[in-house]
């Protein structure tokens, strides 16, 4: 991979990240501290995929999102019910 298509993997990438801060911060209101968690958990399935079993990119990436959504789910739906501080001190607990 050259340098520059590198760079644009990586731009592309923080954009999905920011997206996803901008969706739970900026429409909820509520200030979310474990939102890299649930990148890290999707970034870590998709790369053990694809590492270990030798799987095909674009599946290792859906395995890493449905995985990302699922422990975001086990993580997200009791934290909904707190709000303000309580919500941020529970997702950086995670």
């Amino acid at each position: 991979m050259s340098f520059y298509e590198s760079v644009f993997v990586n731009v592309g990438i923080m954009i999905i990240i920011a997206q996803g801060v901008y969706v739970i911060t900026g429409l909820t209101g509520l200030f979310s501290l474990g939102q890299s968690s649930f990148v890290a958990v999707g970034a870590y399935t998709a790369g053990f995929l694809a590492t270990m079993y030798g799987l095909h990119p674009f599946l290792c990436l859906l395995a890493g999102m449905v995985m990302s959504v699922l422990v975001s789910f086990v993580i997200g739906i009791p934290s909904l019910r707190l709000r303000h501080v309580y919500f941020s001190l529970a997702t950086i607990a995670y």
